[in-house]
């Protein structure tokens, strides 16, 4: 993966289903465009004055995510959020970090960090109210 992420030449995900948004996208899916498999990615780090977010990334089977595309409503935005918490915190593989603005823009650092690292944030709120010593390690991942 993060050989596709380091190739600036285009867009690093092919497809977005954005599914929580606060100023730009907090929660969602994302299709890599190379090798076709799904993430998910949540927010773990925002700086609301340079808009710079930090998302963790897990990989997902193509049929959940096309679950959760196919369910996605208002009435079950609740249903989908818990979902994607049990994904995270259920998750044993590979976590990704991905540094960036947007998913879809061509200009995003990606570093593969410990799975021990992994932390779910239920809302943007607990993101913007971790303590400056938490949002400073997702940082220090990019140093």
């Amino acid at each position: 993966m993060e050989k596709e992420i380091n190739n600036r030449d285009s867009k690093i995900f092919m497809e977005e289903v954005i599914i929580d948004w606060y100023d730009g996208p907090i929660v969602a899916l994302a299709k890599m465009s190379r090798t076709l498999k799904w993430y998910l990615a949540s927010i773990v780090y925002f700086n609301p004055e340079t808009n710079q977010r930090i998302f963790q990334l897990i990989e997902v089977e193509d049929s959940w995510a096309k679950q959760i595309k196919n369910d996605i409503q208002p009435t079950t935005y609740n249903d989908i959020k818990e979902r994607i918490k049990n994904k995270f915190l259920k998750h044993v593989s590979d976590l990704y970090l991905i540094k960036g603005q947007y998913l879809d823009e061509p200009d995003l650092s990606i570093r593969k960090i410990p799975i021990e690292n992994l932390k779910y944030y239920s809302s943007i709120e607990e993101v913007i109210r971790q303590d400056s010593s938490q949002s400073q390690k997702w940082l220090d991942f990019f140093d």
